[in-house]
C-alpha cells in the first residue's frame, strides 16, 4: 500500500509493477537474512549501490519527450489502458500547461471528461509530519483555506494561540508555510490536528537556487501570489500581532508527502505588478549580467 502510494505521488503510474517488484525484493532479502548469507548492514549498503546503478541505467534508456505533443499523447493512451479519448485529454492538459505546469485529475461523478485551466502554485515540499494525515489518507485536502507564512524560524506556538483558537472555533482549515521551525512547534501543531481537531498542516518553505532569487525573494513572491503577509521580526510583523488580515487564501490546497498544490490562490494584483517591475529592472541591470557570467 505504501509503495503504491509513493509511486502515484512520484510517477502517477506503474503502481502494480512497483508493488510486485517490492514484494519480490522483500521476499528475497528476508530469505538471504534468514540463511545468514549476509547481514542487515551489508544488505543496506548493497541496496544503495544497486539503486544508484538501476537509476543510471534507467536514465540512459529514457527518451525525452521534448514537448512533443504526439509522443506525449501516445504515452498517455498507453497509461490509460489504450483509452484514446482519455489519453488525448491528458495530452491536451499538458499542452495547455505548456508542458511544465502541473496537471491533476479530479473525479466528478456524472460529469463528462474535460480539461480546464486554473491558476495555482506547486511547491516541492510536502507535509512536515504524517501526523497531519487522517486515518487512511494519502494526502491532505483543504477547501477555502487560509495560508500563514513565517519568514523566520518559528520556535513556539504560544505567540499565535489566539488566531489558532479562532480558526478552530470557526472550523476553518489552515496551511502553515515556514522557513524553519523547532521540533516543539511541529509537535504542537500536530497535537492541534490530532487532539484539538484542527484542520491544519505545516510544510517547510522549499529552498530555491541561484539566478538572483534567494529564499527571501521566493517567500515574498509566495506572499504576493496568496495575498499573505510574511510573519517574522525580520519582516516587521511579530507573531503576536498576527490577525486574519495577514493570512493568505486559496480555494483549494492539496498536500502530499513530497509536494503541495495551492489552487486558485487569492493573488495581490498590485503587488504582482510591482514585483514584475522589480524583476524587469534586475534582468536589465549590469549586476545581473555579471551574476550570470559567474554562474
Amino acid at each position: 500500500k505504501e509503495v503504491a502510494g509513493r509511486t502515484v505521488d512520484l510517477a502517477g503510474d506503474g503502481t502494480t509493477t512497483a508493488t510486485v517488484l517490492t514484494r519480490a525484493i522483500i521476499v528475497s532479502c528476508l530469505e538471504g537474512l534468514e540463511s545468514k548469507e549476509y547481514n542487515i548492514n551489508e544488505l543496506k549498503s548493497a541496496s544503495k549501490v544497486m539503486l544508484e546503478e538501476i537509476l543510471k541505467n534507467l536514465d540512459s534508456m529514457a527518451l525525452p519527450i521534448n514537448n512533443d505533443y504526439n509522443t506525449l499523447r501516445d504515452i498517455a493512451i498507453i497509461s490509460t489502458n489504450n483509452d484514446v479519448e482519455f489519453g488525448t485529454i491528458i495530452a491536451d492538459a499538458f499542452q495547455m500547461a505548456d508542458f511544465t505546469g502541473t496537471v491533476k485529475a479530479e473525479a466528478l461523478p456524472g460529469v463528462k471528461d474535460s480539461v480546464r485551466q486554473v491558476n495555482g502554485l506547486e511547491l516541492k515540499s510536502g507535509y512536515a509530519s504524517p501526523g497531519f494525515l487522517k486515518s487512511g489518507q494519502a494526502q491532505i485536502m483543504f477547501n477555502r483555506c487560509p495560508i500563514m507564512i513565517f519568514g523566520d524560524r518559528v520556535e513556539s506556538i504560544e505567540n499565535n494561540l489566539i488566531i489558532f483558537k479562532e480558526l478552530i472555533n470557526k472550523k476553518m482549515p489552515l496551511l502553515i508555510i515556514a522557513k524553519d521551525y523547532s521540533n516543539e512547534f511541529l509537535a504542537n501543531i500536530v497535537s492541534l490536528r490530532t487532539h484539538g481537531n484542527a484542520h491544519v498542516c505545516l510544510i517547510k518553505a522549499p529552498k530555491l537556487g541561484s539566478q538572483g532569487l534567494d529564499q527571501a525573494d521566493w517567500l515574498e513572491n509566495l506572499s504576493v501570489m496568496t495575498s499573505a503577509t510574511i510573519i517574522g521580526e525580520t519582516y516587521g510583523l511579530s507573531p503576536e500581532s498576527v490577525s486574519f488580515d495577514h493570512l493568505g487564501y486559496a480555494e483549494q490546497v492539496e498536500v502530499s508527502r513530497i509536494q503541495t498544490n495551492i489552487i486558485k490562490p487569492k493573488r495581490d494584483v498590485k503587488r504582482i505588478e510591482h514585483r514584475l517591475e522589480e524583476y524587469e529592472k534586475l534582468l536589465f541591470s549590469p549586476a545581473y549580467g555579471d551574476m550570470k557570467k559567474a554562474d
